[in-house]
């Protein structure tokens, strides 16, 4: 990649008014909003008002995957999340790639005194849940986002 320039094969989202990327920005250009008051309490016991993904649009997790049950409920959540949000993506891969991907993966930020979610371990588990193979070489992992530079694959021969 020598020119600096990407290719990107698809993007996939997950969000309070979309369980896909083109449902949220239909939802956003419609003006539709999810915020409302949640069952999540601030440290006055006052409820929050948050816009939450839905739990029924989120797919199951393999119970038995190994290394599944070291993971905090906010990560198992956030494997949720991104395997719905992985297929979507994948939707503008061409057929029959079957190279490793490059994968920009935006995350939450760490909290203090709280594990980060979006690890090593995390993305393990992640490739072995969606049965894809993530290039870690063209991958870095930041905080809060993977950035990556790969060649195109209409470039590999």
């Amino acid at each position: 990649m020598s020119n600096g320039s990407a290719w990107i094969c698809g993007v996939g989202m997950v969000t309070a008014v979309g369980g896909h990327a083109a449902q949220t920005a239909s939802s956003v250009r419609a003006g539709i909003s999810a915020y409302e008051e949640s069952a999540v309490h601030n440290k006055r016991f006052e409820p929050m008002t948050m816009a939450l993904v839905p739990d029924d649009i989120l797919p199951e997790l393999q119970a038995d995957l190994p290394g599944i049950d070291s993971l905090t409920a906010r990560q198992t959540r956030m494997l949720r999340l991104a395997q719905l949000a992985l297929e979507d993506a994948l939707d503008g891969l061409p057929e029959g790639y079957d190279q490793p991907l490059p994968l920009c993966f935006v995350g939450p930020e760490p909290m203090p005194g709280r594990p980060q979610i979006v690890d090593g371990k995390f993305l393990t588990l992640f490739e072995k849940l969606t049965g894809s193979q993530f290039d870690r070489g063209s991958s870095k992992l930041s905080n809060t986002c993977l950035l990556y530079t790969s060649p195109s694959p209409r470039d590999a021969t």
